[in-house]
């Protein structure tokens, strides 16, 4: 499976999140979506959103990713806010 991160392997070592971030990741979705200010569902519509904003950060130039690294990544578009209700930041790494 493809990462959508930009990985620097050293040996065996990758770039992996830690298990805190599980509980860290659902605690912030429950305060955005329920605290904050201005509530927004976190639904396909944000995934979508949330999707073009993180490839735009990894590559805002368009010099990295090939296109077709970009329609290998597309499996993710709207699965983000499915995994990062539950914790699970394996698309981002």
């Amino acid at each position: 499976m493809p990462s959508l991160a930009i990985v620097k392997e050293t040996g065996t070592e990758t770039l992996a999140p830690l298990p805190i971030y599980t509980a860290t990741t659902q605690n912030i979705v429950d305060a955005l979506s329920s605290r904050h200010y201005v509530p927004a569902a976190l639904n396909d519509e944000l995934s979508s959103r949330i999707f073009d904003a993180y490839i735009g950060d990894l590559d805002p130039s368009r010099s990295y990713f090939l296109q077709s690294d970009i329609d290998e990544f597309e499996q993710y578009r709207y699965k983000m806010d499915d995994a990062l209700k539950r914790g699970n930041l394996s698309p981002a790494f």
